[in-house]
């Protein structure tokens, strides 16, 4: 078979990069039997070093660009190239395949009513339009992937009429060494230094508005305000939202919060790994998720978890986190206190989540495997 794998949306580090990596590395390794087209943002960097995975190099200028590319050079190329399927591996497609295309949906914040409930104006207008288009996507495609059976039932609360046989879940794979390759720079080291003793509490995330960074900082208050020692380390850069940088920098300057949480900037993911070794507990106040990888990734380490109470995050993590309502900052320090009071729970806590971590997430060769198979099904 000739596949075309369309990732245009693809152009900087964070899970879609994960995934894609991942993916990418374990097919050309394992799949020699069929041929990959890899449409690529010229933003995003990857080379491919196997002989059946060759790039297209895509620059794309603006959202109606994109759009235009999708619905009228995506089919030309298919042709072209004589492809068998196209894999629409970012949420958006052709909207009238000319072969058989596979879609996967992996945008939650379309479907997530807490965090739409928070937009207005021209941002609501704009997420109404972008999931009309994948709405569009998934209607005229054959198969729809999504990595977890909560982000299935958000889509099909929205589009019922989408067939339900039409739907496969596919968790992400993961392996821990991944995040091992390589030691932490030298600059994040030394921001270690600041714990001074201190439960080091993590919350692996890019900065996002429905990540919850504001309902960490606030649980963070509320913790020294009940005169518990602890040291929040967040993984944010200005680049990916610098309105809610500054908005969040300047909280926790005004709360007199600047040695209680540290912001460690981009951290290469393969230097995770020191950071979760090192952690105490994992925070993840994340409203909006599709499948959550700091929290494959938390277990991976056996770290105990507070998690806001979402679908999601039960899927992921079951018995191995405490969970809280979301927006609630209070009842997640209450959360967070548990643990850090109590050596036993957290002990427990561990142990939960090394029994999870083996049925959060599939090994990398397994789910090639599983993504070849959907290849042949979509014929």
């Amino acid at each position: 078979m000739r596949i075309l794998i369309h990732a245009l949306a693809l152009y900087k580090r964070g899970g879609g990069s994960r995934h894609f990596d991942g993916l990418l590395r374990t097919l050309g390794r394992i799949d020699r039997d069929n041929e990959y087209i890899l449409c690529l943002n010229s933003r995003f960097e990857f080379e491919s070093r196997y002989p059946n995975i060759v790039i297209y190099r895509v620059k794309i200028r603006s959202l109606f660009h994109r759009l235009w590319w999708d619905q009228m050079i995506l089919p030309r190329l298919a042709l072209k190239h004589g492809v068998d399927v196209v894999v629409a591996l970012f949420v958006f497609g052709m909207f009238k395949p000319v072969v058989s295309q596979i879609v996967f949906q992996r945008n939650p914040q379309f479907y997530c009513d807490i965090y739409i409930s928070k937009l207005r104006g021209r941002a609501a207008l704009e997420m109404i339009l972008r999931r009309r288009m994948a709405y569009l996507t998934m209607r005229a495609s054959r198969i729809i992937v999504t990595p977890s059976a909560a982000m299935r039932d958000m889509i099909r609360r929205y589009h019922p009429d989408l067939p339900p046989d039409r739907f496969q879940v596919l968790p992400h794979g993961f392996e821990r060494e991944q995040l091992s390759r390589q030691p932490l720079p030298e600059p994040i080291a030394q921001q270690l230094t600041r714990l001074q003793g201190r439960p080091m509490i993590l919350y692996v995330s890019h900065l996002e508005p429905h990540k919850g960074h504001d309902v960490a900082v606030r649980a963070m208050r509320e913790l020294k305000r009940q005169g518990q020692p602890a040291c929040l380390y967040l993984t944010m850069d200005r680049r990916d939202w610098p309105e809610g940088y500054d908005r969040l920098m300047a909280k926790i300057r005004e709360w007199g919060l600047e040695d209680d949480v540290i912001n460690l900037g981009r951290v290469p993911e393969g230097a995770l790994g020191e950071l979760y070794r090192r952690a105490d507990v994992f925070f993840f106040p994340s409203l909006c998720e599709s499948f959550g990888f700091p929290l494959v990734e938390a277990m991976g380490y056996g770290l105990p978890i507070v998690a806001a109470d979402t679908a999601i995050n039960r899927e992921m993590c079951g018995e191995a986190a405490l969970y809280y309502p979301p927006f609630d900052s209070a009842a997640a320090a209450q959360q967070l206190l548990t643990l850090l009071s109590s050596s036993e729970r957290r002990q427990q806590m561990r142990k939960a989540s090394e029994q999870q971590f083996p049925r959060s997430h599939l090994s990398w060769s397994n789910y090639a495997s599983r993504f070849v198979k959907l290849l042949k099904e979509s014929i």
